[in-house]
């Protein structure tokens, strides 16, 4: 089990994000453990900080999302990449949104959903919700 980072890069800077995130992983703690791998044909990297044996796997999570993935992220966007790549952003990096994107991107995002679903039933309050409506990450 790991804390999952579906990171993207442009494929120019996969070498160059590999070795500024190992930098950060072993500054924040030398003894972790990784799992990386991905589809280098197109910068995705799946970069997975695995938990400690006899660690509790929420709290481990917890306090790693709060750090020490956010400090990837920021690295992968430094080099024209995104915190989330192959499997979207969901409901668990919505909040991540309001860091990583710009306002134009949501208000469009929220066009498109209220044109197509404006009652939203379709995934329902995920990403964003339909104008007229509050979601966490819109403006």
């Amino acid at each position: 089990m790991g804390v999952k980072h579906d990171i993207s890069v442009p494929l120019s800077a996969i070498q160059r994000f590999l070795d500024l995130a190992d930098s950060q992983v072993r500054s924040y703690d030398a003894d972790l453990e990784l799992s990386v791998y991905g589809h280098v044909g197109d910068g995705n990297l799946h970069y997975n900080v695995l938990v400690p044996p006899d660690v509790d796997r929420m709290e481990f999570t917890k306090r790693i999302e709060s750090s020490l993935s956010l400090q990837l992220y920021d690295t992968a966007a430094a080099l024209g990449g995104t915190f989330s790549a192959e499997h979207g952003v969901g409901r668990f990096k919505k909040h991540l949104l309001e860091r990583y994107s710009d306002v134009g991107r949501i208000a469009a995002m929220r066009r498109i959903k209220t044109a197509f679903d404006p009652a939203d039933i379709m995934n329902a309050g995920a990403i964003v919700c339909p104008l007229g409506e509050k979601s966490a990450v819109e403006p």
